[in-house]
């Protein structure tokens, strides 16, 4: 009987990916008090599995980020543990094995039952949160699959319980607070880095913010920074998004470079450690000229996604003063711009000792052989079609530059 319900509960809420559908399948799990997982499943590759018992939450899991939670979460409730024992249960972190390290962190007293059923409340309210913005941000497909009496969902057996309806409300209420703040469009999951460290320091030398910003080097996400710092995260990220706006900070979706490191190193292993890469705010700067704002923003995107600094600049006029000043170490920049022309910025460029030897791609829809002639006579280094194709400007990026390490 309770596998009929379950798969009528299915059905339902596949007809669509609002927010109401998550509500009401949670909602019913607690009214049915069913047993099982909920598992949500997105076509970008995205995935929260979420299991519940006897109408009650026990364990969510899964997401982006997942290890920079969890790393998160250890340090707030099991914070500067140097026991052996803690190092032996806690290394080789997997998803499949969250629920059993938990209890064996109980068992070995580094949680207590309070400090347990708090870590496992704030996890189910941040997936909640994730899994409700994803819904209301995309156009994507989001299916829901509920599988009653799930092996998987046995897991957590002897985890505590959370009820349904408060957590569904707290998450609720951070969502809606987040769209208040003008939010929406971006994810706490999200890592900033500093893209132009002289813009950030203009803006936050006499501002408390001034300490957070030595603490941004790409590894911690919007919500690791904000419990690092004590910060509310709503405060913290519309700060951070100001800073974005003036290109001083950059979001990725990806960490500069790994900051999970094993609790325990394996001495007997022959494999060598790969050199870390080195954080953006130390990667080669990428500069790009265009007046059009959409060519800025597609380059932007490129560039980054590659791992570079990236500037913009879209005022004829200010093209060699800002390059002087930012001595970036290679440029895009376009042919035909009011007022001045590609061909004498870069005639302008090359006079500058510390630019002269700088690469120098001419961008333009314009691709004939006197166009390219004059390109040449100017000292450019390439010359590149638009529009904009990203596999063409990363070959062009790996022909000249290389990620710092």
């Amino acid at each position: 009987m309770q596998e009929l319900k379950a798969k009528l509960i299915y059905h339902e809420i596949n007809e669509t990916s609002s927010i109401k559908v998550l509500q009401n399948c949670l909602l019913e799990i607690k009214r049915k008090s069913l047993s099982g997982s909920l598992k949500v499943h997105t076509n970008s590759g995205l995935r929260w599995i979420l299991n519940y018992r006897v109408g009650r939450l026990s364990w969510f899991t899964g997401g982006s980020n997942f290890q920079e939670r969890w790393q998160r979460y250890m340090d707030l409730f099991c914070p500067n543990i140097q026991d052996p024992k803690f190092k032996e249960i806690t290394s080789g972190y997997s998803l499949d094995k969250e629920c059993n390290v938990l209890l064996q962190l109980q068992g070995n007293k580094f949680l207590n039952r309070k400090q347990l059923t708090s870590l496992m409340e704030s996890v189910a309210q941040e997936i909640l949160f994730d899994v409700i913005q994803y819904t209301q941000n995309t156009s994507k497909t989001v299916s829901y699959e509920l599988n009653p009496n799930d092996p998987g969902s046995k897991l957590g057996l002897l985890l505590p319980l959370t009820d349904i309806e408060p957590t569904l409300q707290a998450s609720t209420k951070a969502w809606e607070n987040w769209q208040n703040a003008g939010l929406s469009s971006y994810s706490p999951n999200l890592f900033p880095v500093i893209q132009q460290p002289q813009i950030l320091e203009k803006y936050t030398s006499k501002s408390s913010f001034n300490k957070i910003s030595s603490l941004i080097d790409g590894t911690l996400s919007l919500r690791g920074l904000a419990a690092k710092s004590n910060w509310d995260l709503v405060k913290l990220t519309q700060y951070i998004v100001k800073m974005v706006e003036l290109d001083a900070i950059a979001l990725t979706k990806n960490p500069a470079k790994i900051s999970i490191k094993p609790l325990r190193e394996n001495k007997t292993s022959d494999v060598k450690p790969r050199r870390a890469i080195a954080p953006l705010s130390q990667q080669p700067l990428v500069a790009c000229v265009d007046d059009s704002p959409l060519i800025c923003e597609t380059m932007r995107k490129i560039i980054l996604k590659k791992g570079y600094r990236f500037i913009s600049i879209q005022e004829p006029l200010k093209v060699v003063a800002t390059l002087l000043k930012q001595k970036p170490d290679f440029i895009f920049l376009d042919l035909l711009m009011p007022i001045i022309n590609g061909y004498e910025i870069c005639s302008q460029l090359r006079k500058a000792p510390n630019l002269k030897n700088v690469p120098i791609v001419i961008l333009t829809a314009k691709d004939g052989l006197v166009d390219r002639m004059r390109a040449k006579m100017v000292n450019s280094t390439e010359f590149m079609s638009k529009p904009i194709e990203e596999e063409l400007v990363i070959k062009i990026l790996d022909k000249y530059l290389t990620i710092r390490r």
